[in-house]
């Protein structure tokens, strides 16, 4: 399989933010570059495959504007590599791995024989990783988790975030049924007795109608000290009702990973008041690659895990960590960890990531019906009332068994840029309209439904509109105001 062209394009999730008339700046969270690969099988077929590149400086320090320049030239670097046809499994995820891998040490200047370190640009080859996966499953004719042999059981969405900066309107909410079947999570900077306080009545409010409670997550992000671990411990152990309900308690990074003395003396507390099977704790800090794993190997038998591909740059190296931690004797949890304003297209993916690792996960992600999507999914037929929005399955068909939107591109393209072999040089406009014909590719679409989204489209170009857009960003246009109404492919983990 040989690849002959990348197209980068970077495009708006979200609708421009206002306060009354004024505009305001659209978070990083709300911008995605989407990487579309157009390869070459046996037999001269030509096949597309979609990544998604979830750049957010606070979660791995790239930006929007940093992801879209580099994956230019990862892309460039790629055009022209062969990848190997047949392929299923391990030897998928380590073939697509090692081309990206590959083509950033070229870009970069590091020797072959040298690592690349795991903060390089790690979300732009998380990307294009899951792009030449969409390419290899569409070659063998299978979806991409039937090619990576993954389970075909569908992941539940069991986490739901809530804030806890107002516990009264919080438990309001509990007291009046809207009570969640998994686990409540949300941020947490307060001290550990505020925070049992929290949980106790969190106890109450749920006492003899929680039983599809899981229990409290906090979100502590490094900011306890070992005297908060201890007042929270006093607490939990003193309080009647707490003892009585067995409410799970999940704590996220108490400490900083390095902290591994604080961590131990933690565990001993928690085995000290036979609370071990009660309150967990999970560590996310530095989970990027199975090397980074040594200096935590004294938590592993004692902790849970949040893994964010994003971090980790490929779905091979995630697997591989994850190996690595199990023989150092993780047994415990796995939290998939998302991105903020998650789009539908890295919900697929993190959905199939999901039935890869498989055991008992924990999940966030979630995407909705094709009829509400910015991109579109081959989905089994079967009635709205018939779906669990929580219970979530991969589309049926080749690869992502998705493409992308017309419509969405037309609304939502910032700008874009194209590569293609040496020998092929058309002019720009071909190219948009080279694009824009494998956009709407239907060939394993629906369509039925692709003939009724063709008779909803606007009369304004393609051309047009992503001109205007990348001319006058900020042009105040009827179709930016009008999408403040319309229903976002984002859900916020």
């Amino acid at each position: 399989m040989k690849i002959e062209a990348v197209d980068i394009i970077q495009m708006r999730n979200v609708p421009v933010p206002r306060r009354g008339k004024k505009k305001l700046p659209v978070p990083e969270q709300g911008y995605s570059t989407v990487v579309q690969l157009v390869v070459t099988g046996k037999g001269g077929k030509r096949h597309t495959g979609l990544g998604e590149i979830r750049a957010m400086s606070f979660l791995t320090g790239e930006t929007p504007i940093g992801a879209f320049n580099f994956a230019r030239r990862l892309g460039k670097a790629l055009v022209g590599k062969t990848l190997p046809e047949g392929v299923k499994g391990t030897e998928a995820t380590e073939a697509s791995a090692t081309v990206v891998t590959n083509a950033a040490k070229e870009i970069l200047g590091i020797a072959e024989e040298n690592g690349l370190s795991d903060t390089m640009h790690p979300a732009v080859r998380f990307g294009f990783d899951c792009a030449l996966l969409d390419c290899l499953a569409r070659v063998s004719g299978q979806s991409v988790g039937a090619m990576l042999e993954a389970s075909t059981d569908p992941v539940r969405r069991n986490v739901f975030s809530r804030s806890f900066s107002k516990p009264s309107l919080l438990l309001n909410k509990l007291l009046r049924g809207n009570m969640p079947a998994g686990w409540l999570r949300g941020s947490y900077g307060k001290d550990g007795a505020t925070l049992a306080s929290v949980v106790g009545a969190i106890a109450a409010a749920t006492s003899g109608r929680g039983e599809d409670l899981d229990g409290v997550w906090f979100d502590l992000n490094s900011r306890w000290k070992p005297q908060d671990a201890m007042m929270m411990l006093e607490g939990l152990d003193g309080t009647p009702v707490l003892r009585a309900s067995g409410i799970k308690i999940l704590l996220e990074q108490p400490f900083h990973s390095y902290a591994t003395a604080w961590y131990a003396q933690l565990f001993d507390q928690l085995k000290d008041i036979g609370a071990t099977e009660r309150v967990h704790v999970m560590i996310e800090d530095d989970l990027t690659s199975a090397a980074a794993l040594e200096p935590m190997a004294s938590l592993m038998p004692h902790v849970d895990l949040k893994i964010t591909p994003q971090k980790c740059g490929s779905l091979h190296g995630m697997t591989k960590m994850l190996e690595r931690a199990r023989e150092l004797g993780f047994n415990g949890r796995v939290y998939l960890g998302n991105a903020g304003m998650n789009t539908e297209l890295n919900s697929l993916m993190l959905v199939t990531v999901a039935q890869v690792l498989g055991g008992d996960l924990l999940f966030s992600a979630d995407f909705k019906r094709e009829d509400d999507s910015k991109i579109r999914q081959a989905w089994p037929q079967v009635e709205p009332d018939e779906i669990d929005r929580n219970l979530l399955r991969m589309p049926e068909g080749e690869g992502w068994a998705t493409q992308l939107c017309q419509s969405g591109l037309q609304k939502r393209l910032r700008k874009c840029d194209f590569m293609r072999a040496s020998s092929v040089t058309p002019d720009v406009e071909s190219l948009k309209t080279l694009m824009l014909m494998r956009a709407f590719d239907d060939s394993s679409l629906d369509v039925r439904q692709l003939e009724a989204d063709a008779d909803e489209d606007d009369s304004e170009t393609f051309y047009e509109t992503a001109e205007a857009d990348q001319n006058d960003p900020d042009a105040d246009t009827d179709a930016e105001a009008s999408e403040a109404d319309d229903t976002e492919d984002s859900t916020t983990a």
